[in-house]
């Protein structure tokens, strides 16, 4: 069994919508975690080989992307779970995976370590790089890419599932 002191409060939330209503904006430094972010993309990015670039490799790489909250669900966040603003700041979410209890036990224990000090929580600085390297890896999948770049979400929708993929089983 191991004590932990100092920890002022357990919040259990359940529901589908994330929302820090309940907290005094203190707490997450007025930051709202469900805003999207601006990744800037470097000028020499170009997308990895992949199924679709016979057909897409015309569409311009963009100079920046949005970041929606369904992709990345707290862009200050330490492996989705530890706030940055505030290291103190922890959340289990049950992130994307399809094994929510899985997620929610990988956060517990950072959680803890976070508590314990066996983890020590990168900077914000840190955290924005880590997460902004994330994104670019993401760019190289068609699928990661059509939620973030809505110019190669149409011509994805336009060229590849509806001419492309069509006339060639016809």
């Amino acid at each position: 069994t191991i004590g932990v002191l100092d920890v002022d409060a357990v919040i259990f939330c359940t529901g589908y919508k994330m929302a820090l209503d309940m907290l005094d904006p203190s707490v997450y430094q007025g930051h709202d975690p469900r805003a999207c972010e601006i990744v800037d993309v470097p000028r020499e990015w170009t997308m990895a080989p992949n199924p679709c670039e016979k057909y897409l490799s015309h569409v311009p790489t963009p100079s920046q992307v949005r970041v929606p909250l369904k992709l990345l669900r707290f862009m200050h966040s330490y492996d989705f779970t530890v706030c940055g603003l505030n290291p103190n700041l922890m959340f289990g979410t049950g992130g994307n995976f399809e094994e929510h209890v899985l997620c929610l036990d990988m956060q517990g224990h950072l959680m803890l370590s976070c508590i314990l000090g066996e983890t020590v929580v990168p900077t914000m600085a840190e955290i924005t790089q880590m997460n902004q390297a994330r994104i670019l890896k993401a760019l190289h999948n068609p699928v990661l890419r059509s939620q973030l770049d809505a110019t190669y979400a149409q011509a994805l929708a336009d060229e590849v599932w509806e001419e492309k993929v069509i006339s060639d089983e016809e």
